[in-house]
């Protein structure tokens, strides 16, 4: 990655104004230049780009930010991308660092996934190559995807990298018996490798062949993979998702292979059918609408509709396609092909009605007792969608399909203890935010005052000041009776919670913790600052103040580089 004097020479050396000419038609006016919006559909010229201070600002979108948030933006990529396409253009050689733990484990990964190839194509995997056949899939497909086969052996990865046992372990290759030794997660299992958006494996499942439980299996979280945030897929459709501006959202990876073999390119796939918020944000990155090809039983299942809120509260326009009954997409599109696919997609149903479709088919809305049961289960979602259009407009239409007034439905699905439709039903379990996480980890004396007063400031923490600025008053030296001694009653009670407490926190995720917690709660403040500068552009275009907007601009430029470079000061 490169450091901050390759970036400021980067920045140095770019000329904005080519740059984005070669995605706006830009005209003078002045010291600026003005164009169209790329950002939203710009009806009068709001695009400004000042040349001389390297800034850009929609005044009709309120976009803006520096050549590196124009280019992550137009071309949806994230900073690090961003920074080595400028700096090819402009000459800056990047430093090149020893090689991280990070690119050792990617490195690994690598020589797995061309091992698995050699099995597939070797005498052993017979089977799993009639398997594809059966599928109907290409010698194309199967390289592009890289599909490979994992030996029936229990000690073929060990022995095939004795020097990467621990590595192996690290990356899920290998588990760990009860007598200490090492052995092969997958065994008789055709290998999917799994990527990230740039193109690097980051993990591996496997299908069973035979009748083996499960059917599919992942490896667990790694340092290069987390289930909830990732895609599959997704580094094959970035290009076609962003010409199309739609991404197709499909359960399994047969379906996306499949779909690929047709020519169907924006189309990836969940590691599980209940999509996260993480996912979705992974998602917003490229498309602005999504469409889900679910077979019928997985769609209606109720993981997945509150995957598909997680979706929609993302502020992604969200679709449904409606498939044939036992039907996946892979099996459609191989019996029916590419053009009835498509067709499909570009038919789906709005989100909501597809929710609502669902309920009713699984209740008789013409009984009292269908009714009632419709009416629990709309309470009991309407306070996942942040939505406040999409709530009402499920009760407007609940009310009609059940012949009940509108306002009638609206006190229904509000009664009882959980929270009303406008809002999601609040927490009543003591606060467990970043604040209490870095606190806990001072007061249990895991994490030093050195280190933490190297990483945060007194001002960081504003729902406990008192208490940090004690402690930073107290030093290296301190105790929790000297911290007791200085505090409130209300902040003694806070010490001595979080001194006594068992954190919300599973043991293999404590040290994770730890070492991500100062860090993340810099990053919370950081990104507050950016919505108060926000705010303040806002405030600042409304009574004309172009001058100040400029600034404002340039102070949310430096947060927002600050808060793309982890938040490090």
């Amino acid at each position: 990655m490169a450091g901050r004097d390759e970036i400021e020479l980067i920045r140095e050396r770019a000329d904005m104004l080519e740059i984005v000419s070669r995605y706006v038609t830009l005209k003078r006016a002045g010291k600026n230049y003005i164009g169209s919006c790329p950002f939203h559909q710009d009806k009068t010229p709001s695009f400004t780009v000042t040349p001389d201070k390297k800034l850009f600002h929609c005044f009709g979108c309120n976009e803006g930010g520096d050549l590196f948030q124009f280019l992550m933006k137009i071309e949806r990529i994230d900073f690090s991308e961003a920074v080595v396409r400028l700096a090819a253009q402009v000459g800056v050689p990047i430093r090149r660092e020893r090689a991280s733990p990070l690119s050792k484990f990617k490195e690994l990964n690598e020589r797995v996934c061309g091992y698995f190839q050699i099995n597939l194509v070797s005498p052993a995997g017979q089977q799993a190559r009639a398997y594809l056949k059966r599928r109907g899939f290409t010698k194309e497909i199967i390289e592009k995807f890289r599909l490979g086969y994992a030996l029936p052996k229990w000690d073929d990865l060990i022995k095939t990298f004795p020097k990467d046992g621990e590595t192996l372990e690290t990356l899920g290759l290998a588990l760990r018996g009860k007598e200490g030794t090492l052995y092969d997660r997958f065994r008789e299992r055709l290998i999917f490798p799994i990527w990230s958006p740039a193109g690097d494996i980051i993990g591996f499942a496997g299908r069973a062949l035979g009748d083996e439980e499960p059917k599919y299996l992942n490896i667990s979280n790694t340092p290069l993979f987390e289930k909830g945030s990732v895609l599959y897929g997704l580094n094959f459709a970035r290009q076609a998702a962003r010409a199309i501006g739609t991404l197709i959202l499909v359960e399994g990876y047969t379906d996306v292979i499949g779909a690929h073999q047709a020519g169907i390119e924006n189309i990836v796939a969940g590691m599980g059918t209940a999509l996260t918020a993480a996912q979705a944000q992974v998602l917003k990155r490229y498309v602005s609408r999504v469409v889900l090809a679910y077979d019928r039983d997985v769609a209606g299942r109720n993981a997945t509709v509150r995957g598909m809120a997680n979706l929609r509260n993302a502020d992604l326009e969200v679709f449904v396609a409606l498939l044939p009954p036992e039907q996946d997409p892979d099996s459609f599109v191989r019996t029916q092909g590419r053009d009835a696919f498509i067709q499909i997609t570009e038919s789906a149903l709005p989100f909501h009605e597809f929710y609502l479709q669902s309920v009713l088919e699984d209740h008789h809305a013409a009984t009292l007792a269908g009714k009632e049961q419709i009416l629990r289960n709309v309470k009991e979602f309407l306070p996942t969608l942040v939505s406040a259009a999409v709530r009402h407009e499920i009760i407007r239409e609940l009310g009609r399909v059940l012949n009940l007034p509108e306002e009638e439905v609206a006190r229904a699905v509000k009664a009882g203890k959980r929270a009303g439709i406008m809002t999601p039903p609040s927490a009543e379990k003591p606060a467990w935010g970043t604040e209490e996480q870095v606190l806990y980890f001072v007061l249990q004396g895991e994490l030093s005052l050195d280190r933490l007063r190297d990483e945060l400031d007194v001002q960081d923490f504003t729902r406990y000041p008192e208490i940090a600025r004690s402690l930073w008053e107290l030093g290296e030296e301190w105790t929790v009776d000297g911290l007791l001694a200085k505090l409130s009653a209300e902040d003694q009670v806070t010490v001595r919670r979080l001194v006594l407490m068992q954190p919300p926190l599973k043991e293999s995720d404590r040290q994770r913790a730890l070492a991500e917690a100062p860090r993340r709660l810099r990053q919370v403040r950081i990104e507050e600052q950016i919505a108060r500068l926000r705010e303040e552009v806002r405030a600042a275009e409304r009574a004309g103040d172009r001058e100040k907007v400029w600034r404002l601009q340039g102070e949310l430029v430096q947060q927002q580089q600050q808060l793309l470079q982890g938040g490090r000061r």
